[in-house]
Parts: structure tokens; C-alpha cells; sequence
């Protein structure tokens, strides 16, 4: 779905609007609290395998974000929620 539907209608928009309508769901869904839990046991892996150390920091998963993804901060509990 994501490769045939998804990412073509992405990239026929402009890349800062994408980023900005994203950053309102996130925002938004991390408001409205009963999301919050949902998104952490759908998205929130906990296992030893995906564990990666790095310059002496251990992380639970090898997924990382872009700089300046949130570069304000505002969605930053959600981000935390899917895996971040």
C-alpha cells in the first residue's frame, strides 16, 4: 500500500507541506490521550534483538530520526510512542 499508494501521492506534494500536515497529526493525536497508549502497543517493539550499542549508548532499536524532524519539539511524545 505504502509503495504503490502512499509515496506516489507524497512526493507529487510539496516536501514542507508533507512535513507540516504530519507534524498537525502527530501533535493532534498526541492531545487526544486514548491514542497515546494504542500507538505505543502497536508501534513500541521491545525486544533484545533490535538492541544496538553505539559510542558506549545502548539503543532499543536501530531506528533513528533525521535532524530537525521535530525541531521544535512538538510532537516529540508521539515520535517517542511509534518506536523513536
Amino acid at each position: 500500500m505504502y509503495k504503490h499508494i502512499i509515496r506516489p501521492l507524497l512526493f507529487l506534494c510539496n516536501p514542507e507541506k508533507i512535513h507540516g500536515f504530519t507534524m498537525g497529526v502527530l501533535r493532534l493525536l498526541q492531545k487526544i490521550r486514548i491514542f497515546n497508549p494504542l500507538v505505543r502497543a502497536l508501534y513500541q517493539k521491545k525486544d533484545k534483538k533490535f538492541e544496538r550499542e553505539v559510542f558506549g549508548i545502548k539503543f532499543p532499536n536501530p531506528i533513528g530520526l533525521a535532524a530537525g524532524l521535530d525541531k521544535d519539539g512538538e510532537a516529540i511524545d508521539m515520535l517517542g510512542f511509534l518506536g523513536f
